[in-house]
């Protein structure tokens, strides 16, 4: 049952690749709420964080992503 829990968290990760593990990997979804409230979002937090390395990739980091960063795209509208 572990063993499908843990593929199941990996559907909920994208896979992009990390420029130091050199392989796509998969990459957790974050963003910071403003004072911990769960329907807020604090402009400029959006980022990917790698599962093997913890590399983090913010907006702008790399163009080619920035399509990905959902909530930021909206913010800067």
């Amino acid at each position: 049952m572990a063993q499908k829990d843990k593929a199941k968290r990996e559907d909920m990760e994208d896979l992009i690749y990390c420029e130091y593990c050199k392989a796509e990997t998969p990459h957790r979804h974050l963003y910071n709420a403003a004072y911990g409230l769960s329907q807020t979002y604090m402009t400029g937090s959006e980022r990917f964080e790698c599962s093997k390395c913890k590399n983090t990739i913010h907006y702008g980091d790399n163009p080619k992503l920035d399509s990905k960063f959902v909530l930021e795209t909206e913010a800067r509208k």
